[in-house]
């Protein structure tokens, strides 16, 4: 059979020994946290600062300020007191107020529920005849009358009208008509192209001469520029000038 070593010696201490020194270092975390003597001191220095502050601001209440209190209650139920007395005295006013319209609503109805029902009043000779004296008080409507205006024929006082002259009217006499000889269409664009051509120097005798006709008017309206200067140029005459 195996056996088991027997322990040593050594090893059996070890173990108090490691609870010995890890006791010891609590006490000394201990020591060192509660070993700070200014610092409490400092601490107690500032409560004892702050209660007196507290204290100096609560004031004990005295006798005085009991009896004002006790005023201000006094006056407080009288001001409820009398709210509670206008607040009954307009319910009263309403219920007033209710009461008088259910009154007329009543009334109301009541009548509403004859309406189409014959009257033995209705028809009696002494209301027909307040209606006939109401009308015939009334003033009756005239209307306004307006004299007509009478219509009466005009007066000249321009003396006797004038004398026109019997005989008929006669026109101007018509400028003489002549045949214009007819040629070709492209001769005749081609010479009426020409004649229309403005060229510089050109005096108005000129022009006039070559428009009148190439224009298809009559030879009749030539015989104004007759009179004109032929040498008489509308265009200057510059050097060098291109001739079309």
């Amino acid at each position: 059979m195996s056996t088991k070593p027997a322990p040593k010696p050594a090893q059996k201490n070890l173990v108090p020994m490691v609870l010995v020194a890890l006791w010891v270092v609590a006490l000394i975390a201990l020591f060192m946290f509660f070993n700070k003597p200014k610092e409490l001191d400092e601490r107690l220095t500032k409560l004892e600062a702050r209660s007196g502050t507290v204290s100096g601001k609560i004031n004990p209440v005295g006798g005085d300020q009991i009896a004002d209190i006790a005023k201000k209650i006094a006056s407080f139920e009288k001001r409820f007191e009398e709210l509670d007395k206008k607040i009954s005295a307009e319910a009263a006013e309403q219920n007033k107020k209710f009461d008088a319209m259910s009154g007329r609503l009543d009334n109301f109805e009541s009548k509403c529920a004859g309406v189409g029902k014959p009257c033995a009043d209705a028809k009696s000779p002494k209301v027909e005849g307040e209606k006939k004296a109401d009308i015939a008080a009334k003033p009756k409507a005239t209307r306004k009358k307006v004299a007509r205006k009478k219509k009466r024929d005009p007066v000249f006082s321009y003396g006797a009208p004038p004398s026109y002259p019997s005989g008929s009217y006669q026109p101007a006499q018509p400028l003489p008509q002549e045949e214009i000889r007819r040629e070709s269409p492209q001769q005749n664009r081609e010479e009426r192209n020409h004649a229309m051509r403005v060229n510089h120097g050109d005096s108005l005798y000129d022009i006039s001469s070559r428009t009148i006709p190439a224009s298809g008017l009559p030879p009749g309206y030539i015989d104004p520029v007759k009179k004109l200067a032929p040498g008489a140029a509308i265009y200057p005459v510059r050097e060098n000038a291109r001739r079309y």
